[in-house]
């Protein structure tokens, strides 16, 4: 009844919204007590993240109330909510405040992907599925300067591809890709919940079943079962309907697929090179470790 009732919908939006929080296990390599830093950085963001949330939709209802939200959720004012809602609480500087807040926190947003791709670019390169130019870290700062000026140039080509056909920025290239990367986050989330569970299988190394077992099989279904949501509603996300979806949508199988059969290839040409992708390597200097 809840899917039916057509309240699937608003997961496909609670599912990309919550996406980043897994972000913290990329600097696992950086952190100097991973173990402990990491798990905790995690759980700190999601609980972080719920209570913000929450609080922002207490406070918009609190401001219009129920039917108040419905109206404007429908009305072509949708978008500026918060900011009505700023201005008639504590008058115009609000408005202004919330709108200079909005566009400080797309900056940080982009910077934190902007970090994590290039964190995933430097891990490829290091394993040689990408050019090892990739994996070179700067000499002080210890970061992954090339791979951070290789995605910065990829982005600037696109912006100015943008500019110079026309394209809306929102609607012709950021809620595509925004599309495309919910979908595909989901499902490699749910694809690396089941893996954890074969990983393990033969060989707990130490670790408790809830860990290993239980706890990734429910995030395995859960988030699968998301991504087939967001399959069904991937209009939604995109902003646009007919036939492109699909053709936006397939990005997601045909890159698992890929990887799949590079992982068989490697494994049968280069086994150590498929044995170190498991390996994880620390790039905190020796003077900064967990020993220390």
């Amino acid at each position: 009844m809840l899917f039916a009732s057509g309240a699937s919908a608003l997961f496909v939006f609670g599912f990309g919204a919550f996406l980043g929080f897994e972000g913290t296990v990329i600097y696992a390599e950086e952190a100097k007590q991973p173990r402990r830093t990491v798990p905790r950085a995690t759980y700190v963001a999601i609980a972080f993240l719920a209570v913000f949330y929450a609080f922002t939709f207490w406070s918009l209802t609190v401001a219009f109330g129920v039917d108040g939200i419905i109206e404007l959720a429908q009305s072509e004012n949708f978008e500026e909510m918060m900011f009505l809602a700023g201005e008639s609480a504590l008058g115009a500087w609000a408005g202004v405040t919330v709108e200079v807040l909005i566009v400080t926190s797309f900056f940080a947003c982009t910077l934190a992907f902007h970090n994590a791709c290039s964190r995933y670019l430097f891990s490829l390169g290091r394993e040689r599925l990408l050019p090892a130019m990739f994996a070179r870290t700067h000499p002080s700062m210890r970061s992954p300067y090339v791979a951070s000026v290789v995605l910065t140039a990829i982005s600037l080509a696109a912006i100015l591809a943008a500019a110079l056909t026309g394209a809306d920025p929102f609607l012709g290239i950021g809620l595509w890709t925004y599309a495309i990367g919910v979908a595909g986050l989901v499902f490699s989330q749910g694809i690396a919940a089941v893996s954890v569970v074969g990983f393990f299988w033969k060989d707990r190394r130490g670790h408790g079943v809830w860990e290993v077992v239980v706890a990734p099989i429910l995030g395995a279904v859960g988030l699968l079962a998301a991504f087939l949501v967001i399959a069904t509603h991937f209009d939604l996300v995109s902003g646009v309907e007919g036939p492109i979806n699909g053709l936006m949508l397939a990005c997601v199988p045909l890159v698992f697929i890929a990887g799949v059969v590079v992982a068989i290839v490697m494994r049968r040409r280069s086994p150590e090179k498929y044995a170190a992708l498991t390996q994880s390597v620390s790039v905190v200097p020796p003077a900064e470790t967990e020993s220390d």
